[in-house]
């Protein structure tokens, strides 16, 4: 068996653990705190995710917040960055968050630029106001797809 085929057995069992443990509501137990304290901005995501649906949304954003520290740079982790700031009521993060992660990929682009354009409809509709926050998603994301020149995305 070769490292990666290891490697990927480790994690996947890191996940399962992590998972059991978030699905339980123990978000701050021995192990996740251990799993969380290895580099990588996925897990704190993950919880991040957990924690938002109980409705623990400073917590949840504390996590995003640690995510983008170690994997801002990653358009994964920057479009799930703002699904889930957005999902915690912060619209405008939100939305520099898909504004970064269609800068990052133009793979992310595309879905950023539809969920960006969905929230500010939503955002607009929800809160009454008028279609201006919709029109500046759709500014602010086609500008980044249309200026992205990096690298084949991950």
């Amino acid at each position: 068996m070769d490292t990666n085929t290891m490697m990927r057995r480790r994690n996947a069992r890191v996940i399962e653990q992590l998972l059991g443990e978030l699905e339980a509501k123990r978000y701050d137990s021995a192990l996740v705190e251990r799993i969380l304290a290895a580099p990588g901005a996925f897990p704190q995501l993950l919880r991040a995710c957990f924690l938002a649906q109980d409705r623990e949304l400073d917590a949840a954003r504390a996590d995003v917040d640690r995510a983008l520290e170690c994997g801002g740079g990653n358009p994964v982790v920057a479009f799930a960055a703002g699904l889930i700031l957005y999902t915690t009521g912060d619209e405008q993060r939100a939305l520099d968050q898909l504004a970064r992660a269609a800068e990052l990929s133009p793979n992310a682009a595309k879905q950023a630029r539809k969920h960006g354009a969905a929230m500010a409809s939503e955002q607009a509709d929800a809160h009454g106001h008028d279609r201006e926050r919709l029109e500046q998603a759709k500014r602010m994301l086609l500008k980044a797809l249309a200026h992205y020149t990096g690298p084949k995305p991950v």
